[in-house]
């Protein structure tokens, strides 16, 4: 049920819609620049974007409307564009109270309609803290050094801050000690409806321009920093419209300021802003015609929380020849680095990558299954998985880090990986004390990856030459045919040779060669087989010269990580690294203007129980890295799920699909994929790697919070669940409550329904009546994955380490009810020992 509208006078959210049933309202409003013309004058590299201040105001407001007006988080996952022409609609959608906290989250979309887009989400809570005022401090500070101020907005602009007038608001800055105080002023032009902002934008954005001063000033390359996550905002007067200001930089891009009228009475509060660099390219990516809802790239950040470890054990040493060495001792050191440099010298790319692979599969299956290591971690250690500075780019070590990526998904916290430049015991002590899941290391730097918008291409699609010859492998299956029909109808292609394993055989290819109606070849050929292949080359004519490739072509074999044997393993990657290889070596003197490979979001993301696949499709994107880093053409598209069904995905049942959306993966149409690979196949400016996948980002935080298995790559786009002071997540102790003083029985009970929750979760039911206590798992719908996917979310719930055979070996819910609660059980009555370093 939800109460009629109320009408405010906030500016910007001129309505407040009740919602009885929840306690929440909706905050809406209209925006535009020819309504709000001092927008304008807020250009960031040429975008104009709404102030960050614009939002965390708007969700202050939202929260003095729910009896929650402290901003206790805050994260701007993607900045709001604001058109030069047509109009805005915003939404701040705060929900139900728990725990005196509520959600608030921030939307727009265009005002003549279409999806609405989510730009930042946090959470607001009803504690509030008034800081007392101090009037008799003096001002100036005694003893604060005055900074000058001529051409600071000059400045900025080359920076990449283009403001005008109205955000010019900084009247005289000071240095005091570590912090820089400051007077900032609304301009005039704003000042009359200052009063009816809880604090005008324009002022609090001005205010932060005070953190100029206090970070540390760039080294190279410009950086424009916009505000990410705000914590802990407290309005404490509303209706300034001159203020001082106080700010520090505590620890790398992060201020926490204070704001006080001119008397020093408190107005505002941040405890602090964490800052995130953005490139001109991905501001431009903003624009609505722009995809970015769905392109992607990888993007390595810098990653300052290292702490070097003071012990570790080296895989193959004298002293650990094997995991059962490392395991039989007992004074090991809790961490244990495999160097896979060491592993294979072979000079035929071929056999290295398997050889690699398959070595990396036993080494991470012997390491998960053993029940003793469960609180360790294994460090594999590779050099060219990733193509980050002057290291070559080693595609065979990349099909190690899409293994591992999957068994991560599968088995949290126990695995991890490092690309290092070198084997300093220096960089060794970083490779082992690091607590995320994957870190690269170039000259003692750390990085680590996030998944940002794509750059906007800078060039015009390039023009197929029409008499020219496209070569699509795998051309015959769902993917293959799709792009030859769009590269005909799109594009006017008119010369096609389409390859598969069984050619003209192959189910629909005959009548696909008469649908194209145009000049097509459909050939049996095993693109793995190089001679095979080299005689395929050959057949074009000289008249028609091979000007693009599409590789299309690839295998399949869902299994959790235990249950993948080298065999099927080798079957998967034969498709992507011997066919890739092939492809790339017999081509290389043709050059085609375009060499696109169809990769998979699997190898990027890490998705549980594709390690194979993940592997094969990692090989192939540091491939085509390895052709541009070449001065070749090559770009690999990490595709999302598909919503039309292929030969990959034909295994994908009802359920598997919905998991994947419950998930935050939302499946591409054929239309949605064929104008993402214009968007990339066809540009010469495209990065090595994208990833087309389109992003349900409510879902996403949904399986998150959930316990599911979340790739690493899809948390970091939503902010992590709140955690208790004592470090745990907080339904784990409100579990731990309810069973403090229940007998044995009563808390079988109670972990049955928990159990009997989460099994419906994950098979997509509404409510625990659809699993009974003692359905059997494997008959109700369970496989491997979602076994995983449900041990991981009790393991979340109950704050256990749970083994990986957690469901094979207690198999309905009432059974894994009775190995929860002794479990549960011996985990409190355990003595702590404070000996135990590891």
């Amino acid at each position: 049920m939800i109460e009629a509208a109320n009408t405010n006078t906030h500016p910007l959210a001129a309505t407040v819609v009740n919602i009885p049933d929840t306690g929440g309202v909706i905050l809406s409003g209209r925006i535009a620049t020819a309504t709000h013309p001092w927008l304008l004058d807020h250009a960031v590299s040429g975008t104009i974007l709404l102030p960050g201040a614009v939002l965390a105001e708007l969700a202050v407001h939202a929260g003095d409307e729910t009896g929650t007006p402290t901003l206790e988080e805050l994260v701007i996952g993607q900045p709001v564009v604001v058109p030069t022409g047509g109009a805005l609609q915003l939404h701040v959608l705060v929900g139900v109270e728990e725990g005196g906290r509520r959600d608030v989250r921030v939307y727009s979309r265009a005002d003549a309609g279409g999806s609405w887009t989510e730009h930042a989400t946090g959470t607001l809570s009803a504690k509030s803290l008034l800081p007392a005022s101090d009037p008799a401090i003096p001002w100036p500070p005694a003893g604060a050094e005055a900074i000058a101020l001529d051409g600071f907005y000059d400045g900025m602009a080359a920076a990449g801050y283009e403001y005008g007038p109205a955000f010019q608001g900084l009247r005289a800055v000071w240095r005091d000690g570590k912090d820089v105080v400051a007077e900032v002023a609304v301009p005039e032009s704003q000042a009359g409806v200052a009063g009816r902002f809880g604090i005008h934008p324009a002022l609090l954005d001005a205010a932060l321009h005070v953190g100029s001063f206090c970070l540390p000033a760039p080294s190279g390359e410009r950086v424009t920093l916009l505000p990410f996550t705000w914590n802990d905002v407290q309005l404490h007067a509303s209706g300034a419209t001159s203020v001082r200001v106080r700010a520090s930089a505590p620890v790398g891009q992060t201020l926490t300021v204070s704001i006080t009228d001119p008397q020093g009475v408190p107005v505002a509060t941040i405890g602090s802003l964490e800052l995130r660099a953005i490139s001109a390219e991905q501001l431009g990516a903003l624009s609505p015609s722009a995809g970015i809802e769905s392109l992607h790239v990888v993007e390595w950040t810098e990653h300052s929380q290292v702490i070097p470890a003071e012990r570790w054990g080296v895989l193959g040493s004298d002293q650990y020849r094997d995991v059962h060495a490392y395991a039989a001792d007992p004074e090991r050191p809790g961490v244990l680095l495999a160097d896979v440099s060491t592993w294979d010298h072979s000079e035929d790319p071929v056999a290295r990558a398997h050889a690699l692979a398959a070595q990396a599969l036993m080494l991470v299956q012997g390491w998960v299954t053993r029940p003793d290591l469960t609180e360790e971690r294994l460090v594999l250690v590779t050099t060219g998985a990733v193509s980050r500075g002057s290291v070559p780019t080693d595609p065979a070590a990349a099909a190690v880090w899409g293994l591992v990526r999957s068994a991560q998904s599968e088995h949290p916290d126990r695995l991890v990986l490092v690309d290092a430049d070198d084997r300093s015991p220096s960089t060794l002590a970083i490779a082992a004390g690091i607590t995320v899941s994957e870190l690269v290391l170039r000259g003692g730097r750390a990085q680590t990856p996030r998944l940002v918008p794509a750059p906007a291409g800078q060039r015009a699609a390039a023009e197929l030459n029409p008499d020219g010859t496209v070569l699509i492998t795998g051309g015959t299956g769902t993917l293959g045919a799709l792009t030859a029909r769009h590269l005909v109808s799109a594009h006017g292609t008119q010369h096609l040779l389409l390859t598969s394993r069984r050619g003209l055989d192959a189910p629909g290819a005959a009548k696909l060669a008469a649908e194209l109606g145009v000049d097509v070849r459909i050939v049996a050929c095993d693109v793995t087989d190089r001679d095979a292949l080299d005689g395929l080359l050959d057949s074009i004519p000289a008249e028609h010269p091979l000007t693009a490739v599409v590789h299309t072509a690839g295998a399949l074999d869902d299994a959790v990580l235990t249950d993948l044997t080298p065999e099927r393993l080798a079957a998967v990657l034969a498709p992507k690294v011997d066919a890739l290889l092939n492809l790339d070596t017999l081509t290389r003197a043709a050059n085609p203007a375009v060499f696109a490979v169809y990769s998979s979001a699997t190898g990027v993301l890490g998705t549980a129980g594709q390690a194979a696949y993940a592997a094969a499709n990692t090989f192939a994107d540091a491939l085509v890295q390895q052709r541009r880093d070449a001065g070749l053409s090559g770009v690999s598209l990490a595709w999302g799920l598909w919503a039309d069904y292929s030969e990959l995905s034909a295994g994908l049942g009802g359920t598997d699909r919905d998991r994947t959306r419950r998930g935050g993966v939302v499946p591409l149409t054929a239309d949605e994929g064929m104008a993402l690979f214009d968007a990339v196949a066809l540009r010469a400016d495209s990065p090595a790697l994208t990833v087309p996948m389109t992003l349900d980002l409510a879902s996403l935080r949904s399986a998150v919070s959930s316990g599911d298995a979340v790739p690493t790559l899809l948390r970091t786009l939503v902010p992590a669940p709140r955690r208790s002071l004592a470090g745990q997540a907080v339904p784990v102790e409100s579990l731990h409550t309810r069973l403090v003083g229940l007998s044995d029985e009563e808390q079988k009970a109670v972990l049955t329904e928990l159990v009997r929750d989460h099994a419906a979760a994950v098979l997509g039911h509404g409510d625990r009546e659809a699993v009974g206590p003692d359905d059997a798992f494997f008959e109700i719908g369970f496989d491997s994955m979602t076994a995983v996917q449900l041990r991981n979310r009790l393991a979340t719930a109950t704050g256990l380490r749970l083994p990986a055979a957690q469901l094979f070996d207690q198999p309905t819910p009432a059974i894994a009810a009775e190995d929860l609660r002794d479990r549960l059980a011996a985990a409190r009555t355990a003595p702590a020992d404070p000996t135990d370093e590891r």
